[in-house]
């Protein structure tokens, strides 16, 4: 097996495994099982365990947040002095997280064990930081032009919270069809999903200011 299909398959492996069980219950010892590679190969190519978390993350989060801005930019730059579109900023910011999901099974792998971490209160590494916050800041601004109503502050945090669900929503939620009311019906169809999720989102961004500012 070449060097960058083992660093691949461990980096596949460990994806898989992170999300099932969690970044600390993972063992090497079970790395190496299930990929199929020595100890020796992981070390080399990654260092660490800590390290290897950090590539399986930023593999998926840089090209995520570059099409993100790509995907920004392109609107502004075809908008000019005209309003981009509520509905084409949430599209811009969200599809580049449906195309992940759609890379069955490994996108659905990551989005899993982004969740875990933010559970877990793990912070993106540094090396993928900086471009996550332009990222971040790129859209409440362009939010912003959209929806000058609403404080900065409680704008930030409605964009915070739609990335957020739509990771949610992206996950594979097996209790859906148990819930009832059909809603695996939209859950299990990516363009209903999508479809659904914009105009969710739409109608929520542009609800009146929730936030108390009286202090």
């Amino acid at each position: 097996m070449g060097s960058q299909n083992t660093r691949e398959k461990v980096l596949d492996t460990a994806e898989r495994l992170f999300a099932e069980n969690g970044f600390d219950s993972t063992t090497m010892r079970h790395l190496v099982s299930k990929a199929g590679v020595n100890l020796a190969a992981i070390h080399y190519h990654f260092g660490s365990k800590q390290v290897l978390l950090d590539e399986v993350i930023l593999r998926r989060q840089i090209p995520i947040d570059e099409k993100r801005l790509s995907n920004l930019k392109e609107l502004e730059n075809r908008a000019k002095n005209d309003a981009i579109g509520l509905e084409a900023l949430i599209e811009a910011l969200i599809d580049p997280l449906l195309e992940c999901s759609r890379d069955l099974p490994n996108g659905r792998h990551w989005l899993v064990l982004l969740m875990r971490l933010r559970m877990e209160s793990r912070e993106l590494p540094n090396s993928g930081r900086e471009l996550h916050q332009e990222m971040f800041r790129r859209y409440v601004d362009a939010f912003s032009q959209e929806l000058p109503q609403l404080p900065s502050e409680e704008l930030a945090y409605r964009v915070y919270f739609l990335a957020g669900s739509v990771a949610h929503a992206l996950v594979d939620t097996k209790s859906l069809p148990a819930l009832g009311y059909g809603m695996a019906k939209i859950h299990d169809n990516a363009d209903n999903l999508r479809s659904f999720l914009i105009r969710f989102f739409s109608a929520a961004l542009q609800a009146p200011s929730v936030v108390d500012d009286t202090g």
